[in-house]
């Protein structure tokens, strides 16, 4: 197998991984709900909770289902849900959240941009 195969296979796996793409944070379990240290995987449609160095996801919540999310104390993560508030240790809270707002700003743009697009093609009927 020549150089570049071996890095097309090795690329076509890594896309296959949950995390493909996701920024990866190292964050600490505050709560109890997973083990200690972790991986907070901040995607394009969702939020990955990784064991760190595992390649699946403990659990994936995407956008739709977390209701908020900030710095209830200096280095801590709260994610809630309407089952349960998930809470993390991290230095890295201010960029979490940045990237995490980035994300439901994209997405209810291109929500706002469908509908209008809908709304558009409805009234030429």
């Amino acid at each position: 197998m020549s150089q570049q195969d071996s890095m097309l296979k090795y690329m076509n796996i890594i896309r296959e991984w949950k995390g493909y793409g996701c920024s990866l944070f190292n964050v600490q379990c505050a709560d109890g709900v997973y083990p200690e240290d972790l991986w907070l995987a901040v995607g394009q449609e969702n939020v990955g909770v990784y064991k760190r160095g595992e390649a699946w996801p403990l659990e994936v919540l995407s956008y739709e289902l977390i209701l908020s999310f900030g710095a209830p104390q200096p280095n801590t993560l709260c994610i809630s849900t309407q089952e349960r508030h998930l809470l993390f240790l991290t230095e890295q809270v201010v960029d979490i959240a940045r990237l995490m707002k980035t994300y439901i700003s994209l997405i209810v743009k291109r929500r706002v941009s469908t509908c209008q697009s809908i709304s558009n093609q409805g009234n030429h009927w």
